[in-house]
C-alpha cells in the first residue's frame, strides 16, 4: 500500500503555509495586546517564517516548472511576501540615516525620498500583493479542480 506523504518541499505546501503565516502576521499586528508578556516580540518571528516561506515558494515554483497564470500568481505571492520584511528594514535602516545625515540637506532628501518609498512598499504594495497573489492562486486552484471532476 502505497501512502501518502506530505512533501514539505512543494509549492503547494508552502503557499498554505504563506497563507497562514500572513493571517497571524495580520492578526499581530491587528491586535498587538495578544503577545505581551513573552519576553521575545513574536511579531518578528512571524515576519521572518513569512520571509522564509516567501523565499521557498519562489524557489519551489521554479524547481517545479509551474508554467502559466499559477506560477505567475505564486510568484506573486512569494516576492511580495519576501519583501514585506526586506522593505521594513530598508525603512528603518533609511530613517536611521536620514537622522544621521540631518545636517546636508540634499542628502537627507535623496535618503528620506527612499525611506518614504520603502515604506510605502513595505505597507500598501507588498501586502496587496500579496492578497492579489493568494487570490489568484485560490482562483486558478478552483477552477482546475472544477474542471477535473
Amino acid at each position: 500500500m502505497k501512502t501518502n506523504r506530505i512533501k514539505i518541499l512543494s509549492a503547494q505546501f508552502l503557499f498554505n503555509a504563506l497563507m497562514i503565516i500572513s493571517i497571524l502576521v495580520t492578526l499581530s499586528m491587528l491586535f498587538p495586546d495578544i503577545g505581551r508578556g513573552i519576553a521575545f516580540p513574536y511579531f518578528i518571528i512571524l515576519w521572518i517564517l513569512l520571509f522564509f516561506a516567501g523565499v521557498g515558494l519562489i524557489i519551489t515554483t521554479y524547481k517545479e516548472i509551474i508554467s502559466g497564470k499559477r506560477k505567475f500568481f505564486l510568484l506573486f505571492s512569494g516576492f511580495s511576501s519576501a519583501g514585506f520584511l526586506i522593505f521594513v528594514v530598508l525603512h528603518n535602516l533609511f530613517y536611521a540615516l536620514s537622522t544621521i545625515t540631518e545636517n546636508s540637506e540634499i542628502l537627507n532628501r535623496i535618503i528620506n525620498f527612499f525611506e518614504v518609498t520603502s515604506f510605502l512598499t513595505a505597507t500598501i504594495i507588498c501586502p496587496v500583493g500579496l492578497i492579489v497573489g493568494m487570490a489568484g492562486t485560490l482562483i486558478i486552484l478552483k477552477k482546475s479542480q472544477s474542471e477535473k471532476s
